[in-house]
C-alpha cells in the first residue's frame, strides 16, 4: 500500500481509464497542479507530472485524449481572469507537456459518472447537432466537429438546431466499444416515484446505434467495456433516501458523509443498481434498500458493487445477477467509488514493495 495523495491536499478528480489501463488522480483540489499516472499492471510504481499554467491563466477541467499518431494526453482546460482559454496537454509517454488544438476534442475518452454523487463526472458536455445530425462541442468558445452523426431514429430539425439549451447533450462514455450520449431533455424527473431517462448508445463493434431507458430521471451511467452500469437517482424529495441511519454522519479523513453528496446535487437515491449489456441488450438489476449503493467494476462476467460500508462481488449470469460475496467491510469503504483489477503479488513481494 502506498499514499498516493495526502489527506490535507485533497483530490480534485480521480479518473479510471479501463482501456488504457491507468487511473489519473490530480491533486490537490480546486486548482490542481500534480497528476498521478497509476498503471493497472504496475499500481505500485510512481509516475506523475506537475502542471505548468500560463500567465494568467488557472485550471478549469481535464480531459483525455488518444490523439492518433501521438498517444495519450491528459488535457487540461485554462481559463484566464477575462474569460480567454487554452488548452494544455501532458503526453503520457514522453511526460513533456504541450498546447493543444481544442479540435482534439474529437478524440476524447469518457468514462462516466462515479457513485455517491461524488463531483467529478468524466464527460464531455455541450454537445448539439447540426441539421445533417453530425455533432459538434462547444470547446474554448469554438465548435469542434466530433466526426461521427445521430441515427435515423432520432428526429431532428433546423429549428431544433437553434433550441441549444433544449437540444444539448453528454457524452458520458466513449470508449474502445461504444460511445453512449443522452440529451437533456431525455430525462424525465418524478416527485412522486421514479421517473426514466433516455441513452443513445453507438456499438463500435457492429457500427450500430439504438436506445435504451433507464430508471430515475437524474441517473447518470459509467462504462466498463460493453457494459453501462450505475445507480438510480431521481429528483430530491421530502424524504431522505433509504439506509440514512446506516451512512456516517460525520466528515472523515477519506471524505464526506454521502447525504451531503446528495444534497448538493439534489437528489434522491432509492437503492436501486442497474447494469446493461449493449450487445445482448440485457438489464439487470441489484436492489440494495440503500441510497449509498454503486457498481465499481465489471469484469470477466462479475459484477463489484458497494452498499454503504460493504463492497461485494457478484456473478453475472444469463438473466439474474447471481449470490453476493462478501469481500470488504469497514469505516473506509463508503469512499471507495473506483476499483480495477491489478497484478498478483506474492505474499513476500507485497511485503517487500509496499509503501506507504
Amino acid at each position: 500500500m502506498r499514499t498516493i495523495v495526502s489527506a490535507d491536499n485533497g483530490t480534485e478528480f480521480i479518473r479510471p481509464y479501463y482501456d488504457e489501463g491507468i487511473i489519473i488522480i490530480a491533486s490537490p483540489h480546486v486548482i490542481p497542479t500534480q497528476f498521478n499516472i497509476i498503471n493497472f499492471n504496475e499500481p505500485l510504481k510512481q509516475k506523475y507530472f506537475n502542471a505548468v499554467y500560463a500567465d494568467g491563466y488557472t485550471y478549469s477541467d481535464s480531459t483525455l485524449f488518444d490523439i492518433p499518431n501521438k498517444g495519450l494526453f491528459c488535457g487540461t482546460d485554462l481559463m484566464s481572469d477575462d474569460y480567454k482559454q487554452k488548452l494544455a496537454g501532458i503526453n503520457l509517454s514522453t511526460m513533456q507537456q504541450e498546447e493543444l488544438s481544442w479540435d482534439v476534442y474529437k478524440f476524447a475518452k469518457a468514462y462516466g459518472a462515479p457513485g455517491g454523487a461524488v463531483p467529478g463526472t468524466d464527460c464531455v458536455d455541450a454537445l448539439y447537432p447540426k441539421p445533417d445530425k453530425s455533432m459538434v462541442t462547444s470547446q474554448g468558445g469554438i465548435m469542434v466537429e466530433l466526426g461521427w452523426q445521430l441515427p435515423e431514429y432520432i428526429h431532428i430539425t433546423p429549428a431544433d438546431c437553434e433550441k441549444k439549451s433544449i437540444n444539448s447533450a453528454f457524452m458520458f462514455v466513449n470508449n474502445n466499444d461504444m460511445r453512449a450520449i443522452a440529451f437533456k431533455k431525455d430525462f424525465f424527473e418524478n416527485l412522486n416515484g421514479i421517473g426514466k431517462c433516455l441513452y443513445h448508445v453507438f456499438d463500435k463493434k457492429n457500427s450500430q446505434w439504438h436506445s435504451v431507458d433507464l430508471q430515475g430521471g437524474d441517473t447518470f451511467v459509467r462504462g466498463f467495456s460493453c457494459w453501462l452500469a450505475g445507480y438510480v437517482a431521481d429528483v430530491e424529495r421530502g424524504i431522505p433516501s433509504p439506509g440514512k441511519s446506516d451512512r456516517r454522519a460525520m466528515i472523515a479523513a477519506t471524505g464526506a458523509p454521502v447525504d451531503a453528496y446528495f444534497k448538493d446535487a439534489r437528489i434522491y437515491c432509492p437503492g436501486i443498481l442497474f447494469l446493461y449489456n449493449i450487445r445482448t441488450k440485457k438489464k439487470y438489476t441489484i436492489q440494495t434498500n440503500q441510497g449509498d449503493s454503486e457498481v465499481l467494476l465489471i469484469d470477466n462476467n462479475s459484477v463489484y458493487y458497494r452498499v454503504n460500508n460493504a463492497l461485494y462481488k457478484a456473478a453475472i449470469d444469463e438473466n439474474v445477477i447471481g449470490p453476493a460475496t462478501l469481500l470488504v467491510k469497514g469505516d473506509m469503504v463508503p469512499d471507495i467509488h473506483w476499483a480495477f483489477m491489478g497484478p498478483s503479488y506474492s505474499k513476500k513481494a507485497s511485503t517487500d514493495n509496499a509503501t506507504k
